[in-house]
């Protein structure tokens, strides 16, 4: 992880520990300096209590992608792509990491949130996803897209708007679904 390299002089491991303390600020309920919609600030200490326990959070943002420098491919470009890693980082961290199967289900699941539509996640939420995992990988989702903001060219670039607005929609479909 720390010789796999996500964005110029960032490494894998690296970029999970600014998500996990980007995470730590949303659950401490601190949000300066956060781009968030509306939704998730009035909602922020409801959504913290429906979600896993700080440990197990932590520990999942920090490994979420152990398993990229596994399934790193660069193309003709240049530019680098990590096919299945959520994939292939749930089965690095069950086996060689921790046998933690609530965090490697989250680990698993971790690019749900940016790539669903609506109707795949009606039918996710529907056939029991459970509410301490939506929120969880909500929380991390959004803490992602802020240590990540960098790599999109701000908060400001087209790249971190889409990936907002995409976690927005299905933010708002979950917390609608549990809160309701």
């Amino acid at each position: 992880m720390r010789n796999c390299f996500q964005f110029q002089n960032l490494s894998v491991l690296g970029h999970g520990i600014a998500v996990m303390r980007k995470a730590a600020l949303l659950y401490k309920e601190k949000c300066d300096g956060f781009v968030l919609p509306d939704w998730f600030r009035e909602n922020l200490g409801w959504i913290i209590k429906q979600a896993h326990d700080w440990k197990t959070i932590k520990r999942y943002a920090v490994w979420h992608d152990v398993g990229k420098p596994y399934c790193r491919i660069v193309d003709e470009n240049g530019k680098q792509h990590f096919p299945g890693h959520a994939e292939k980082s749930k089965e690095i961290f069950l086996e060689k990491v921790c046998p933690n199967k609530v965090v490697g289900d989250l680990i698993g699941n971790d690019m749900v949130l940016h790539t669903i539509k609506s109707e795949q996640l009606t039918s996710l939420l529907a056939n029991g996803f459970a509410k301490q995992d939506a929120f969880t990988l909500l929380i991390v989702a959004f803490a992602e897209l802020h240590a990540n903001a960098e790599m999109f060219g701000g908060v400001e670039s087209v790249g971190f708007k889409m990936k907002y607005k995409q976690l927005d929609k299905r933010g708002k479909q979950i917390l609608g679904y549990f809160k309701e």
